[in-house]
């Protein structure tokens, strides 16, 4: 399949190669030379400066770039008859929009879901479905890293994810989210506090503090903050008489049973001792997944899926303004997922 990668940076350049692996014909687009040359260096495809320039023959595209630009092409998709891949949202429209556009186009298009490739993510939901859901307590997840560290060979400053529309912290909130998601379906009511906890060269929210009530009535929480030298993404579930523990940087999953005082642990059958684990394996299943769905298999993650991602971190950062609990239901409906863009701040009301 001839396929285009709008969008050369880190992530581009992992698509770019996974299709590649999997035997597909690829051309790169980014408006920047440096990265173009870049990707004909070390991939040997052909890279143009804009996406409108790219050949007609192209068959698909795979939308890797900023966030905020993500929307203007689904429409340019839309609009030349061509099925994409997108990765992972801050904001995103609602189904309606989507569905409309698919309709008229017969245009398909598929959120990423790099999660649910995981296999300790989805480890973890197995045993607590095996355990029985009614016997979880609460459920933590806790992501921190270090903003500058994300692309450490360009100033934080300088990439979207430095600045305020589109921050770190903003997209971690439904990144993360998903992995609770997964293992325990919907949120329905959360509570927030978003804040810059850090100086930053410029003004940069760069922490959430969220306090959730799934649909299930599980309690959790989840915590993202972009300040944080040391890293860590440690999931915690805690059951009648189990506990849970996944530490996805250190590619394992702990299991304590207290009726018995055994601990289990679980890695990923790629994890390659002191090396750790070969995340590309998700990456590459991810994309093979979206391949496959084009020529009619099941894909994992719908865009209602990615809507409800979008509405958590649209509650939570509502929650953190108006400084009251705030519900999936009054705000899932409401909100378009696009305005956002432009102004900077929260989606207007549809």
């Amino acid at each position: 399949m001839k396929i285009a990668v709008i969008g050369l940076g880190s992530m581009g350049r992992r698509r770019v190669r996974d299709l590649l692996h999997l035997g597909h014909d690829v051309i790169g687009v980014d408006v920047r030379a440096d990265r173009r040359s870049d990707a004909q260096r070390h991939f040997g495809i052909s890279t143009f400066e804009t996406h409108l320039d790219i050949p007609s023959t192209i068959e698909a595209v795979v939308i890797s770039t900023p966030p905020d630009c993500h929307a203007y092409f689904y429409e340019f998709c839309y609009a030349n008859g061509l099925n994409f891949f997108s990765e992972a949202n801050i904001f995103t429209p609602h189904v309606s929009w989507f569905v409309g556009k698919e309709k008229s186009g017969r245009v398909k298009g598929y959120p990423s879901g790099t999660w649910l490739f995981h296999p300790l993510v989805q480890q973890l939901r197995d045993k607590i479905v095996a355990i029985g859901t009614e016997q979880v307590n609460t459920i933590s997840h806790r992501y921190g890293a270090f903003l500058p560290d994300w692309h450490s060979w360009e100033p934080y400053h300088e990439f979207y994810a430095g600045r305020s529309n589109s921050s770190a912290a903003r997209e971690m909130v439904p990144f993360e989210i998903e992995i609770l998601v997964h293992a325990l379906g919907p949120v329905a009511n959360l509570s927030a506090l978003k804040c810059q906890s850090r100086d930053w060269r410029n003004p940069l929210d760069d922490s959430f503090f969220i306090a959730l009530e799934f649909e299930s009535g599980v309690a959790g929480t989840l915590s993202v903050e972009l300040h944080q030298v040391s890293p860590v993404r440690e999931t915690r579930v805690a059951m009648r008489d189990d506990t849970l523990v996944l530490q996805i940087g250190e590619g394992r999953l702990d299991h304590f049973n207290r009726s018995s005082g055994c601990q289990t642990t679980s890695r990923p059958t790629s994890y390659r001792g002191r090396w750790g684990f070969y995340f590309e394996d998700i990456y590459r299943k991810e994309i093979e997944n979206w391949i496959g769905a084009l020529n009619g298999d099941k894909y994992v993650k719908s865009w209602s899926d990615d809507r409800h991602l979008s509405d958590i971190l649209y509650a939570a950062e509502l929650s953190s303004l108006s400084g009251r609990r705030v519900s999936i239901s009054e705000i899932a409906d409401v909100y378009d997922g696009l305005s956002w863009i432009d102004s900077g701040g929260l989606p207007v009301a549809e």
